[in-house]
């Protein structure tokens, strides 16, 4: 990303790359220990609501041109170097990519992350058309 378009770096670039990891470190304990066991409708409830949060906030953050955490910017780059490719599908070929990869180097996977990188793509495209359209409708970002 930084010898191919550092135009997408920037505050949000580093405070995703510093932050996300520990956001999620700290809210996954949070829920383990706070949420009671519970049943599979309700955990599958809790996970689309979980991918839509995600999608709003991916879709906020890209449109707001505040900058792009690496693994955000592949399918951006992709989309913008083969513009036939949408974004949805570059992020889910790039999600189901290193699904297969954890794979094949030992992970196990669940449902909820293969229902993720299917949904994400389509969903971020979704929220940051939405948000490109309205919030930041004219604004212009240098």
């Amino acid at each position: 990303m930084f010898m191919i378009e550092r135009k997408t770096i920037h505050l949000g670039t580093f405070v995703n790359m510093l932050g996300v990891g520990y956001v999620i470190q700290y809210s996954s304990l949070f829920f383990i220990n706070t949420l009671p066991v519970l049943s599979l409708p309700l955990r599958f409830g809790i996970m689309f609501i979980a991918i839509i949060i995600v999608c709003i906030g991916c879709g906020l953050y890209l449109s707001g041109n505040l900058g792009q955490a690496p693994w955000d910017s592949l399918a951006h780059l992709v989309n913008k170097k083969f513009p036939k490719i949408k974004y949805s599908t570059g992020r889910m070929i790039q999600d189901i990519s290193a699904l297969i990869l954890g794979f094949l180097l030992g992970a196990q996977l669940g449902v909820g992350s293969i229902i993720f990188a299917f949904c994400l793509g389509p969903g971020i495209q979704f929220f940051r058309h939405l948000f490109e359209r309205t919030f930041f409708k004219g604004v212009i970002f240098e």
